[in-house]
C-alpha cells in the first residue's frame, strides 16, 4: 500500500535555510544564475527534468540555531534534506537509483553542524494516482463571453487531491521503486512504498508526514 507525503502534516516542519556555497557563503542562486536556480528548484518540486549535478546546492545557512535535526525535512525551495540513517534505508531499497549528495549545515556565524546531511531528489516518476477514484478537485475555468475576436478560451485543466489521505492508486501503475514522484494528477505528489514506510517506522526515524493511500479495485485497474 503506497503512502503519500504531506509537507504540512505531523510534527516535522519546514526548516528555514538559505542555500550557499559552503566555501564562500555566496548565495547559491548567484553562483548558478537565477534561471538555473529556478529550473533546479522546479526539479525539487517534482518536475521531470535533467540537470547538471554541479548546479546543486551544497551548503545551507540556518535562519535560527537548532540543537537537533529530524531525519527528513524540507529546506529552501522544498529540497528534501535527509539524515545518514534515512539515506541508508533509501539506498537499501533503491540502491543507486536516486540523486543523493552530501550537504553542509551551518549557523549564521559560520559554525558547522556535525551531520552528516544529504540532499535528496527522487529520480523515479510514475502516474499511479487515479483521478476518477477518491476525492479529487478539478478546476476548469472559461473566459466568457466568447467573441469573434477572442474565441472562447479554456484554461489548463488542473486536478489535485482534496486531502492527502483521499487518494487512490492503480496497482498496475505502481513503479518498482520505493520512492517516486507521481504525476497521475496535475499536482506532483511524492509517494513511498509500504516497505520503505515500514522500514522508516521500524527505525523510528523522524520524517515528513505520510498518509496511507487506497488501492483502486482490481476490476477498475486499467
Amino acid at each position: 500500500m503506497p503512502w503519500i507525503m504531506d509537507y504540512f502534516g505531523g510534527r516535522t516542519p519546514h526548516i528555514s535555510t538559505d542555500a550557499v556555497d559552503p566555501e564562500t557563503d555566496r548565495p547559491w542562486q548567484d553562483a548558478v544564475g537565477l534561471d538555473k536556480a529556478v529550473e533546479v528548484a522546479c526539479v525539487f518540486h517534482g518536475d521531470e527534468k535533467l540537470f547538471d549535478r554541479t548546479d546543486l546546492p551544497l551548503g545551507f545557512i540556518l535562519a535560527k540555531p537548532r540543537k537537533a535535526f529530524p531525519d527528513m525535512w524540507a529546506a529552501q525551495d522544498s529540497l528534501m534534506i535527509i539524515s545518514d540513517a534515512l539515506r541508508d534505508l533509501i539506498e537499501a531499497h533503491d540502491p543507486g537509483v536516486h540523486m543523493i549528495w552530501p550537504v553542509t549545515m551551518q549557523t549564521k556565524r559560520g559554525e558547522r553542524y556535525p551531520g552528516p546531511f544529504f540532499g535528496l531528489v527522487p529520480m523515479v516518476h510514475a502516474a499511479a494516482i487515479s483521478e476518477k477514484h477518491g476525492k479529487v478537485m478539478v478546476s476548469e475555468e472559461k473566459l466568457i463571453p466568447a467573441t469573434p475576436i477572442i474565441r472562447e478560451h479554456i484554461s489548463p485543466r488542473t486536478t489535485r487531491l482534496s486531502g492527502h489521505d483521499t487518494g487512490h492508486v492503480y496497482p498496475s501503475k505502481l513503479p518498482s521503486a520505493h520512492i517516486w514522484w507521481d504525476h497521475g494528477l496535475t499536482d506532483n505528489y511524492l509517494l513511498i512504498s509500504d516497505a520503505l514506510h515500514g522500514a522508516i517506522k521500524d527505525a523510528k526515524l523522524k520524517t515528513l508526514h505520510f498518509e496511507k493511500l487506497s488501492l483502486v479495485p482490481e476490476t477498475d485497474d486499467v
